[in-house]
């Protein structure tokens, strides 16, 4: 049985120690192994992309969604990207995160003909994934500007990625 979206999340602090404000410009590949080593010892990842299929970030979250420990991952990805098509993996690649625990969002910008733009991932409320790149295969050909940070202002992103899931349609998986 599938766990029930949270009505309203309190945003906690960071797990462990507090880290001292800090950025890093990284190459996309490194973002990427990075990111993916620091899921493998997460308890807590939340994910936004306006489209999503890196085969490397999959893998990294399946493991660790089927891995030993409690482990929580939230995706949020554009609704009309994803009623759309998205990347030719997309849909298959969260289906499988779904089946193995992932809560996936559909999610709409702020206006009218708005998109879910966003682009950043949230690692036990201590390290923020950010920049041009989307969570893609295709990223890896792009030139992108990918960031590492840690700090306070890690926070504020994710306490905006939670207040995200409010008013966005859960996926069911289908």
């Amino acid at each position: 049985s599938r766990p029930a979206p949270p009505a309203a999340v309190a945003v906690v602090a960071p797990v462990g120690r507090a880290s001292a404000p800090t950025w890093e410009l990284l190459t996309t590949e490194t973002w990427y192994r990075a990111f993916c080593k620091d899921v493998g010892g997460a308890g807590q990842v939340e994910l936004a992309s306006y489209v999503y299929d890196n085969a490397a970030v999959q893998d990294a979250l399946l493991k660790r969604l089927r891995g030993k420990g409690a482990f929580e991952l939230n995706l949020y990805v554009d609704a009309e990207q994803f009623s759309l098509g998205g990347p030719r993996l997309e849909k298959s690649r969260l289906k499988e995160l779904h089946s193995a625990g992932a809560r996936v969002y559909l999610c709409k910008g702020g206006g009218r003909q708005g998109s879910y733009h966003a682009k950043g991932a949230v690692v036990d409320r201590r390290f923020l994934y950010t920049g041009s790149a989307n969570f893609t295969q295709k990223s890896l050909a792009n030139e992108e500007f990918c960031f590492k940070l840690a700090g306070p202002d890690v926070r504020i992103v994710l306490e905006r990625m939670v207040r995200h899931r409010q008013g966005q349609k859960l996926w069911n998986g289908l």
